[in-house]
């Protein structure tokens, strides 16, 4: 009848409000809870209440992105996929403060499980990567000062240009890796032995 064909196009018309993704005077494009894009031009941004999520690449477009150097998360963000963080080669600081779903040790973010590390903020030139740790972010050890690195035994995904300008001068990569995005260890120019598995 008419009158359910009128009910499903207003469901439909909602469901469609509901999921489109809409810009934050601040140049965030958000959808769904998940910060899909950021089109601003501060160093220093603080991600929007509301934000669950922050998606693969949500940074990688912006003309600015290697001048962000300091990002404060929001006590809502629970998850931050393993390239979010892509192409911020100046990103110096994750802020966490209030939020529980991640943690700071030995000057590494890291999720509350242990299981990500999202970014590397010492100025150490050896570094052991924490066991729990099965994914590397995006950038995150970007133009650090590590020259010595041990990678864990249950490693499985390096994102992009995580390793990228770094002065490591081995790269012994574990058997348990599954995966190594662009550019990982891309400017390493001091690394001149490693393994890598087959």
């Amino acid at each position: 009848s008419i009158a359910v064909a009128a009910c499903v196009c207003f469901a439909l018309l909602g469901a469609y409000i509901l999921t489109k993704p809409y810009e934050t005077a601040d140049g965030f494009v958000i959808k769904n809870s998940t910060l899909v894009s950021y089109n601003g031009n501060e160093t220093e941004i603080t991600i929007p209440n509301n934000v669950s999520v922050i998606k693969n690449n949500a940074f990688s477009t912006n003309e600015n992105a290697d001048k962000i150097q300091i990002i404060n998360l929001d006590s809502d963000v629970r998850t931050i996929e393993p390239n979010a963080f892509a192409n911020l080669s100046s990103l110096v600081f994750v802020n966490t403060e209030g939020n529980s779903n991640f943690v700071v040790k030995n000057d590494t973010v890291l999720s509350a499980d242990g299981n990500t590390l999202v970014h590397y903020e010492g100025s150490a030139t050896e570094y052991t990567v924490p066991e729990d740790v099965k994914v590397i972010g995006a950038s995150a050890f970007h133009s650090s000062d590590i020259k010595d690195i041990t990678f864990n035994s249950s490693l499985e995904f390096i994102g992009i240009s995580a390793f990228a300008d770094t002065k490591i001068e081995k790269i012994n990569l574990p058997d348990s890796l599954k995966a190594i995005d662009d550019y990982a260890f891309s400017g390493c120019i001091y690394a001149t032995e490693g393994y890598i598995p087959p």
